[in-house]
C-alpha cells in the first residue's frame, strides 16, 4: 500500500437505521483516526493467525466521555470479554459469543470467518447489556468475496449480512484485499470492486449497509500506525479498497 494517498475525512457512522438520509451533528460522528484506534485495539486484543473476523459492540456514550483515554476501549473489552476466553474458543475452532464481542476464524470445512460471526449478530445484539446507543464495528480480515453472497440462492447470504443494521450506528471494516494464494488464479480488481459495491448497495430487509459505512483499515508498509480510508468515492468504490496497486 506504499504511495497511497490516505484520505482524512469524517466518518459518519451515526445514521438512523430507519432513514439513512437523516444527517447527524458532526460532534457525534467518529472520525477516521478514532476508527483506526478502535480497529487497532480490537485486532491487538483478539487478532489471530490466518483469516478471522470480529463483531464488537462499542458503547459510544462511554467512549465519548473517555475520549482522552487511548486504551479505554481495550480496557473495557478486557473486562466484558476476556482475551484468554476469546482465544480459547478460537483455538478450538469455535465461535466466541460474549457480552460485546463475537469472534471467529476461517473454518477448515470452508465456512468463512465473517459468515460465522454474522450468524451470531442477533444474539450479540440481544444479550446482557443494552446496545441501543452502541456502534457495531464489524471487522473482517479480508475483503468481501462475491461468490459468498450468491444472489438468488436459497437463504440469500446478503440478507444475513444485513443484520449489521440491527445497530443504528455501524461500520464494516476490512484490512487486506482477498486474492487466492496461487497467482495464476488471481481475481481481477474489477471483480473485487464489484463485490464491495454489491455488499454496500444491496437492499436488504433493513435497508442498505451503504458504501459510506465500509472502510479499509490497515498499517501501510513500513508504518506502525493503523490508518483507515472510506470505500465510498461518490457512490463508487474507492480504488484503494480493492487494489494494492500504487
Amino acid at each position: 500500500m506504499a504511495g497511497l494517498c490516505w484520505m482524512t475525512v469524517m466518518l459518519t457512522v451515526l445514521l438512523s437505521a430507519g432513514d439513512r438520509a437523516d444527517a447527524v451533528d458532526s460532534a457525534d460522528a467518529v472520525d477516521l483516526e478514532t476508527l483506526a484506534s478502535y480497529v487497532n485495539q480490537i485486532s491487538a486484543l483478539y487478532g489471530t493467525h490466518g483469516t478471522y473476523s470480529l463483531a464488537v459492540s462499542i458503547p459510544l456514550p462511554e467512549m465519548n466521555r473517555n475520549k482522552n483515554k487511548k486504551t479505554f476501549l481495550a480496557d473495557l473489552l478486557k473486562k466484558s470479554d476476556p482475551v484468554e476466553r476469546v482465544k480459547d474458543k478460537l483455538d478450538k475452532d469455535e465461535v466466541y459469543v460474549g457480552t460485546r464481542v463475537v469472534a471467529s476464524k476461517f473454518q477448515e470445512e470452508g465456512q468463512h470467518a465473517e459468515s460465522r460471526v454474522v450468524d451470531n449478530l442477533v444474539t450479540l445484539f440481544n444479550n446482557k447489556v443494552n446496545k441501543a446507543q452502541d456502534m457495531l464495528l464489524f471487522y473482517a480480515f479480508t475483503t468481501p468475496c462475491g461468490k459468498c453472497f450468491q444472489l438468488g440462492s436459497t437463504g440469500n447470504n446478503l440478507d444475513r449480512y444485513n443484520q449489521i443494521r440491527l445497530w443504528q450506528s455501524y461500520a464494516a471494516v476490512f484490512s487486506e484485499v482477498f486474492q487466492p494464494r496461487d497467482k495464476k488464479d488471481r481475481l481481477p480488481d474489477v471483480n473485487m470492486g464489484a463485490a464491495i459495491q454489491l455488499f454496500g448497495n444491496y437492499q436488504g430487509p433493513r435497508g442498505q449497509i451503504g458504501l459510506d459505512h465500509i472502510f479499509r483499515c490497515m498499517k501501510p508498509e513500513g508504518s506502525k500506525s493503523m490508518v483507515c480510508i472510506s470505500c465510498d468515492n461518490g457512490n463508487q468504490v474507492a480504488d484503494q479498497c480493492f487494489s494494492d496497486e500504487d
